[in-house]
């Protein structure tokens, strides 16, 4: 009875240390990191990864959002309590500070000891510089954002399309195109031409050309606000901002627009009656989409190596064994329909994209087969956004069906997500004719930092009487 009790006491502490141990190795080390990041906890961000020994990558990503953040959240502490705010946080991180009057009151800035690990061009230097510059443009000096300004336009805007947008139109507006040179001006403008024909970008059909001449540009919306610089005409600048008033100015009827002048990099505001807007360059806009592509080094997911007997490279789960298929010179898996449940197998999907390319066949049967299944939020925090479906004759996306007829030929389906108001939303795109639009996520997630994604296969424990086969899939920024 003794021995029976220890070896009991002996299960149970084992089951204890080896639970302990599977939690220390799945938990990831940037958990607690991004779980402060989530809750504003700035301050908290920072030191903690001063303090790790091996920070990653992320870590120093979060830290460096994390520092502009905490510098703008300086500007709205009252004076008095600034100083003593600065001083706390500058013993405790170690880190220099730099002090300012502008304009009647004082500005603190932390210098970021994490921004320059990260690389050059990467997804996270450019979440951090989209960050930094839309954030900076309260309290960073110009010359500070002219130098983040030249990192970003020299990034792709396709990964952080939204985000990337707001940073280049909110740091223009502060004066950031003032000291680039000639190279940079020249970049911003056909990044601005790219913008202006594109119709989710606050930038779209901002593209204008002066009408008149020597007319004065303001400082704010309205004739009360000085004087900053004038036009001679003719000159062609970009729209960055409207005012909502209208009033009527030299018997034109309108309102007051914020514009920059890519000659120079001044920035002000002027009548919008002595502007006329004028239609983007095309052929510089599809250069600039072909080459923003063609920086795309997301891999083909495919199953030309798979071997039937375990699941395709990088997926983890519960894998049922299926069949592989060869249909039009493309190796393929089947799917099949369940007579019971699905156990999901699921792949990490590392790179930020905004398109999901698949290839379908419909092989059988008359059910409907889940293709794939996509997972999103923060670390720990996965939840089902998105589930596309197939029968013999329509698709689906959350249950949303759209007919698109014989589906017993291999077709091309693309996935196009978006930041929506509750969380994602998606629209699926056949045939290069949008079918589907404005599908909310299955769950309410917050799309604006933090994110992870995770691509599912569903398994069929007892297969049913229906099949369909994926060919290959292609995460696009």
């Amino acid at each position: 009875m003794r021995k029976s009790f220890f070896v009991v006491l002996g299960l149970i502490f084992s089951s204890i240390l080896i639970g302990f141990l599977v939690w220390k190795i799945l938990t990831r080390k940037t958990d607690s990191v991004y779980k402060n990041f989530s809750k504003s906890n700035w301050e908290e961000v920072v030191l903690e990864v001063l303090s790790k020994k091996d920070p990653d990558l992320e870590d120093y990503s979060y830290a460096s959002m994390s520092l502009a953040e905490f510098n703008f959240h300086l500007l709205t502490i009252p004076s008095e309590k600034k100083e003593k705010v600065v001083s706390r946080f500058a013993e405790k991180s170690g880190l220099k500070f730099f002090k300012r009057e502008v304009g009647g009151r004082t500005i603190f800035t932390f210098e970021d000891r994490f921004f320059s690990f990260l690389p050059e061009g990467s997804f996270l230097k450019t979440r951090a510089l989209c960050r930094k510059l839309y954030l900076g443009a309260e309290y960073e000096t110009v010359d500070v954002l002219s130098r983040y300004l030249v990192k970003l336009i020299s990034s792709n805007p396709l990964p952080l399309y939204n985000e990337y947008n707001q940073a280049l139109l909110k740091s223009l507006s502060a004066g950031s195109a003032k000291e680039l040179n000639e190279n940079g001006r020249s970049r911003l403008s056909k990044l601005l031409e790219y913008f202006s024909g594109k119709e989710d970008s606050p930038f779209n059909g901002s593209k204008a050309i002066i009408e008149g001449k020597n007319l004065n540009v303001r400082t704010g919306p309205g004739t009360e606000n000085p004087i900053s610089f004038q036009f001679k005409g003719g000159e062609t600048v970009f729209i960055l901002d409207r005012d909502s008033r209208t009033e009527t100015i030299a018997g034109k009827r309108g309102s007051w627009n914020q514009i920059v002048d890519l000659r120079n990099g001044n920035v002000g505001w002027i009548f919008s009656g002595f502007l006329k807007n004028i239609s983007s360059d095309l052929s510089i806009s599809q250069t600039m989409e072909e080459y923003f592509r063609a920086l795309d080094r997301s891999p083909v997911w495919d199953f030309e190596s798979w071997k039937e007997s375990s699941p395709p490279n990088g997926f983890q789960g519960e894998y049922h064994p299926t069949e592989k298929i060869a249909l039009d010179g493309d190796s393929g898996m089947i799917l099949h329909s369940s007579k019971s449940k699905y156990d999901l197998i699921c792949r990490s999907v590392d790179e930020p994209f905004r398109n999901l390319e698949f290839y379908v066949s419909f092989l059988e049967g008359n059910e409907t087969i889940p293709i794939f299944t996509l997972l999103a939020g923060p670390p720990g925090d996965l939840r089902k956004t998105f589930e596309i479906e197939m029968d013999k004759e329509s698709v689906s996306i959350n249950r949303n069906r759209y007919i698109t007829g014989d589906n017993f030929s291999k077709r091309r389906f693309r996935l196009n997500v978006q930041n929506g108001s509750s969380g994602f939303q998606a629209g699926l795109i056949v045939s290069e004719k949008m079918a589907l639009s404005g599908i909310d996520s299955l769950n309410t997630i917050d799309p604006t930092s933090g994110i992870r994604w995770k691509f599912c296969l569903p398994m069929s424990r007892e297969n049913g009487d229906s099949s369909l086969s994926v060919f290959q899939f292609k995460f696009v920024p």
